[in-house]
């Protein structure tokens, strides 16, 4: 079956009854709409594409608009149109309100309190919504989800060229293109060694970003019987990202999720197999260029010690934060009161950062919810949300070492694992989406 085949329109949306003009069936305003909104596969390619490659639109601007923003009015309109031909599910769009809901109210008082922080924040949470909600729906069908992940790791593997081309010296070019911005920071170092921001600004985000490409792969090799050397290929293009970003905490993870994922996937000689192509790919970067981000980096213990004690005194200060403001602090009071406790203004931690920020309610919806995803995983493959949980492992783990909710990439993904979760939860069929087609060899959800 072609990846690249056209999912079947819903029974609903073909048009029927007599014509007034002979020429053929009248179509309603509904009709019309869904012909116009129709998903074809290169649609879903470039939602995933763009999902990790988020090219800034006028990269002139310091907070310049970015290719997800402008996908996120299209979904909206798209939304639109389903809730008012009462063609989607309500059980996913009532979870992403009130996962919402306290972001939307700290939009409001930051707009009439001229926060920027928090109302640029605000923004890019409600930004993430219509995508969280169309995705869960998209992604519906085989064949749409395999398209979804390849773009995906072609966005993934532009995030490694943009970096290589950062330690280059082309960022003038890459601006032009959109791929970096007027107020990108080289100023970042570690043992004097540039740590280069790659396209999403910051050395952390884009290694984090890049990392995706783990359970991106996996899913792809395991479940739609892709080449092994396409998880080979992902693998090593991250150890590449991260030698350039000097970025410990997107490897551990990685790390963390590839084992998981290859206990659990319970195939043992597709595994074995994968284990011994990563294992050599391994020995010969370590023998070739050494640890990824350099010696130094892994070996220096003070600063390791320094570093830990720094991110756990910022959590305990965040977390005390938290529960004595459970409605949140917005984003400037926030900092202010982290600087203030901590000496440093940031949580180092993405649970934390919703908690501190917008409150106790996101903060919980998420916790609760990807636990249940993570746990998922225990069920092996033939379980309906095996690699989605291992998505939500992945994400939990990052979210575990730095503040990820500020960036579009992590919130889309977080939005749509959140409705994935209650949609397995309840039960829900999701009602006009395109129904899952049979996917042989294997049961479940990518």
């Amino acid at each position: 079956m072609s990846p690249y085949r056209d999912q079947p329109r819903p029974a609903e949306s073909r048009p029927t009854g007599p014509t007034a003009t002979g020429r053929g069936p009248v179509l309603t305003d509904g009709q019309r709409w869904e012909l116009v909104f129709r998903w074809r596969p290169w649609h879903q390619w470039c939602l995933g594409f763009f999902l990790t490659a988020n090219v800034y639109l006028v990269p002139a601007l310091t907070l310049s608009p970015r290719a997800t923003d402008l996908i996120a009015l299209l979904l909206s309109l798209w939304i639109l149109n389903r809730l008012a031909s009462s063609g989607m599910s309500w059980a996913p769009l009532i979870i992403l309100l009130a996962f919402n809901l306290m972001p939307m109210a700290w939009l409001a008082y930051a707009f009439l309190t001229g926060d920027d922080q928090t109302l640029v924040l605000a923004i890019r949470w409600l930004l993430a919504l219509p995508w969280g909600l169309a995705l869960v729906h998209i992604l519906q069908a085989p064949d749409a989800r395999r398209v979804f992940l390849y773009g995906m790791m072609w966005g993934m593997l532009a995030n490694v060229g943009v970096i290589l081309l950062q330690a280059a010296g082309l960022d003038d070019t890459l601006r032009t293109l959109g791929l970096s911005t007027s107020d990108t920071d080289f100023s970042q170092r570690v043992y004097r060694t540039v740590r280069f921001p790659g396209l999403h600004g910051h050395h952390n985000a884009s290694a984090s970003v890049i990392s995706l490409i783990v359970p991106v792969s996996l899913a792809l090799y395991f479940r739609y019987r892709a080449s092994v050397w396409l998880p080979v290929v992902g693998l090593g293009a991250l150890m590449i990202a991260i030698h350039f970003t000097s970025t410990r905490s997107a490897l551990l993870v990685a790390a963390v999720t590839f084992v998981s994922a290859l206990l659990w996937v319970r195939r043992p000689r597709r595994a074995l197999t994968l284990l011994t192509l990563a294992g050599g790919l391994a020995i010969v970067f370590f023998a070739v260029v050494g640890p990824p981000g350099g010696k130094l980096r892994w070996a220096d213990l003070v600063s390791t010690e320094e570093n830990v004690g720094g991110r756990l005194t910022t959590n305990v200060s965040a977390l005390r934060l938290s529960l004595e403001h459970p409605l949140g602090m917005g984003v400037k009071t926030g900092r202010e009161e982290l600087i203030a406790d901590a000496a440093i203004p940031a949580t180092h931690n993405a649970f934390l950062q919703a908690s501190l920020f917008f409150g106790l309610l996101p903060a919980l919806i998420l916790c609760v919810l990807f636990t249940y995803l993570v746990f998922q995983i225990l069920r092996g493959e033939a379980g309906p949300d095996f690699w989605i949980g291992v998505f939500a492992l992945h994400l939990g783990g990052l979210f575990l070492f730095e503040e990820h909710l500020n960036n579009a990439t992590f919130m889309i993904l977080t939005n749509w694992l959140l409705a994935a979760g209650v949609v397995q939860i309840t039960g829900d069929q999701l009602a006009g989406a395109d129904q899952p087609e049979a996917d042989p060899g294997h049961g479940g959800t990518a």
